[in-house]
């Protein structure tokens, strides 16, 4: 069974990504996520390609708690 998640939990993703030097459009691709998941919230897409976008941009930024910090600003 696939596990989803919506596109709004990419919100403030790309300038989250922006501030620690990473570019949001090759991580992005590099996860399998359509660059058009960070401008319409109720996209479904898998939730494992989710965390490999926020491992790969907490490793990539060398903050690891890059993750963490997107949450806060989601306010979820």
């Amino acid at each position: 069974m696939q596990h989803l998640v919506r596109s709004v939990s990419l919100r403030h993703y790309d300038e989250s990504a922006r501030r620690v030097g990473l570019v949001p459009e090759v991580m992005l691709a590099r996860s399998g996520i359509p660059l058009q998941y960070l401008q319409d919230p109720d996209l479904f897409f898998p939730y494992e390609r989710l965390i490999e976008l926020l491992e790969a941009s907490a490793r990539d930024s060398a903050h690891p708690s890059f993750g963490a910090e997107l949450g806060l600003l989601q306010g979820l």
